[in-house]
C-alpha cells in the first residue's frame, strides 16, 4: 500500500513537472525541482492564510461533536458518555489511562509522520526516474511479454493520472461549494467542514456520507431547522455532483462504476485496513483496467476500449 501510494504521488508530480516543462521549456531534471518548490510554496501559502482558521474549526468540532452526541443520544433515551468511550479506548481511565492514551497518540503521530515522509520521498524518487523503475518491472516478466507489459504499465499510469486529476477537480468543487453553502446557512466551522467534505470526497460513496455526519451534528447544536437545511445542502450537492460534475470530469477521467467503488471499499478495507479504504478507488481503477485489458480483450477476445489507452485497442 505504501508503494502504491508513492506511485500515486509520483504520477501527480510527473504530470505537474511535465506541464511546467512544456510551459517554461525546461528539461525534466529541472522542471521536477521547480514543481516541488512551487507545490511547497503553494501549500505553505495556504497554511499561512487558512491554517489557524482551519485548526480552530477542527478544534471546535473535536470538542463539540461529542457534546452533541451525548445530548442527542440522551434525547433518544440512550446513555452515551464520551468520557466512558475515552476510558474504554485508553483501557484503564484516570491518570494511568491518560498517560497510556498520550503514549499511544505519540506513537501513532510518529508513525503517521514517518509513513507520510516515506510516501512523499518515494514518490519524488519514482517521479525523478520513472523509466528506470518501469524497466525493472519489465525485466521481471518473460521477454516475449515485454510489449504487453509496457502497454499495461503505460495504460495504468494514464488511467491513474486521469482519475487523480478528475478526482482532485471534484474534491475542490465539493469543498468550495460546501463551504459557501454552510456559510450561507450560518453554521459554525464552515471552513473546516468544507475542507473535510473535500478531503473525504477522495473515498467513494462512504466519504460524502462521513463528511455529512459532523456537519449535521454541529447544525443540531444551532437548531433542528439548521440541521434540516444542512442535510438538504449535502444531499443537493451530491445530486448535482452525480448529475453534472461527474459526467463533465469523466469525459477525460476514467469512469468508475458506483457499485465497483462501493465493493472496493469493503474488499480493500478488509485486506489492507484503513489505508486500503483510503486508496480503494485508485486500486479499483487498476483492477478494472487489468481485467479489461488482460482478460476481456487479450484472453476472451472482446473488442473493448482500454481505460487510459491513448489509442483504444
Amino acid at each position: 500500500m505504501l508503494i502504491f501510494a508513492a506511485c500515486l504521488v509520483a504520477i501527480v508530480l510527473k504530470s505537474i513537472s511535465g506541464l511546467v516543462s512544456r510551459l517554461l521549456r525546461l528539461p525534466h531534471a529541472i522542471s521536477l525541482p521547480v514543481s516541488l518548490i512551487a507545490i511547497a510554496g503553494a501549500f505553505s501559502g495556504v497554511v499561512l492564510l487558512l491554517g489557524l482558521r482551519v485548526q480552530s474549526d477542527f478544534s471546535y468540532l473535536w470538542q463539540q461533536v461529542p457534546v452533541y452526541l451525548n445530548r442527542e443520544f440522551g434525547n433518544l433515551g440512550i446513555d452515551f458518555s464520551f468520557e466512558d468511550v475515552f476510558d474504554e479506548i485508553t483501557g484503564t481511565g484516570g491518570w494511568a489511562g491518560l498517560l497510556g492514551g498520550l503514549a499511544n497518540y505519540t506513537v501513532a503521530t510518529v508513525s503517521l509522520a514517518t509513513t507520510t515522509v516515506l510516501v512523499i520521498a518515494g514518490g519524488i524518487f519514482l517521479a525523478a526516474r520513472p523509466d528506470t523503475y518501469v524497466e525493472i518491472l519489465v525485466r521481471l516478466m518473460p521477454k516475449d511479454q515485454e510489449d504487453r507489459v509496457r502497454s499495461v504499465l503505460t495504460n495504468l499510469g494514464n488511467a491513474l493520472e486521469n482519475w487523480l486529476f478528475g478526482q482532485f477537480a471534484l474534491m475542490i468543487g465539493i469543498g468550495v461549494t460546501t463551504t459557501i453553502g454552510l456559510m450561507i446557512i450560518g453554521l459554525p466551522s464552515a471552513l473546516g467542514l468544507g475542507l473535510l467534505a473535500g478531503l473525504l470526497e477522495f473515498i467513494p460513496v462512504a466519504g460524502p456520507i462521513a463528511a455529512a455526519v459532523p456537519a449535521i451534528l454541529v447544525a443540531l447544536s444551532v437548531g433542528y431547522v439548521d440541521a434540516m437545511w444542512t442535510a438538504a445542502l449535502y444531499l443537493v450537492i451530491q445530486q448535482v455532483e452525480s448529475a453534472v460534475f461527474v459526467p463533465l470530469v469523466q469525459r477525460r477521467a476514467v469512469s468508475l462504476p458506483p457499485a465497483l467503488g462501493l465493493f472496493s471499499i469493503v474488499v480493500f478495507g478488509i485486506w489492507f485496513g484503513p489505508l486500503g479504504i483510503i486508496l480503494s478507488a485508485p486500486l479499483a481503477v487498476c483492477v478494472h483496467l487489468l481485467v479489461v485489458q488482460l482478460y476481456s480483450r487479450d484472453r476472451l477476445g472482446w473488442d473493448v476500449e482500454i481505460p487510459g489507452a491513448k489509442n483504444p485497442g
